[in-house]
């Protein structure tokens, strides 16, 4: 089982791989091609988690896999803002889809919206 780095190193590269190393592709690309733009979102995803854990460890040296510090610090440099929106609106969307469902089960259930996400 690859651990986070590995990953990100993957999806990273399968990335630039399907939009040709080009970071200004992407943001058109994803707005067209749901698998880019959930692949965007996967090396987002894990990047904020290898962020989180680097943050959270009292020591900051460890070994790393083949690629991944070049990978790293090209997806810093160039790819970072284009994958970061498409993260935003991603999240954005699954927030908006959670919340249609809650008001879906309100309406069936005769209650107010505002009670089912508080919990009375």
């Amino acid at each position: 089982m690859l651990d986070e780095k590995e990953t990100f190193t993957a999806l990273f590269n399968q990335l630039k791989n399907r939009v040709k190393d080009s970071p200004t592709k992407l943001s058109w690309l994803a707005e067209q091609n749901p698998v880019i733009r959930r692949l965007a979102f996967l090396v987002g995803d894990t990047a904020r988690k290898i962020k989180k854990h680097q943050a959270a460890k009292a020591e900051k040296h460890s070994v790393v896999p083949p690629g991944y510090i070049t990978a790293w610090k090209e997806y810093e440099i160039r790819y970072k803002k284009a994958v970061d929106l498409i993260v935003a609106s991603e999240r954005e969307k699954s927030t908006e889809e959670f919340l249609q469902k809650i008001r879906e089960i309100a309406e069936e259930k005769n209650k107010d919206f505002e009670s089912l996400l508080t919990g009375c």
